[in-house]
């Protein structure tokens, strides 16, 4: 790792520390997220900013944008989104980061 970029990884690492950011929790993807029930699969996500350490769990920490489920830890990857064919999806999704959220050109 170069010198500039283990700068940058402790400046973050400082900076999740002070603003209190949560922790991002490693997703296996072995659960899908929100609930069913009746033909429907309803998910509530919310993007936030979180602390993820992807060395390992005491490694450095970066703070980097995540999806979570709502009252649930943010992680990374984000949840999984599992619905069967024909199945109507109600997702809300509250925006919780400083900018404004939008796809990749």
């Amino acid at each position: 790792m170069t010198a500039s970029r283990l700068a940058l990884v402790a400046l973050g690492f400082a900076a999740c520390r002070a603003a209190g950011t949560p922790a991002a929790t490693p997703n296996d993807h072995r659960v899908a997220a929100g609930t069913v029930g009746a033909g429907r699969v309803t998910v509530a996500l919310e993007a936030r900013m979180a602390r993820w350490r992807p060395a390992a769990n005491d490694g450095p920490a970066l703070e980097v944008a995540t999806f979570g489920e709502v009252g649930k830890a943010p992680s990374v990857p984000g949840p999984l989104i599992r619905v069967p064919a024909g199945t109507t999806v109600t997702i809300t999704l509250t925006n919780r980061l400083p900018d404004t959220l939008r796809a990749p050109d």
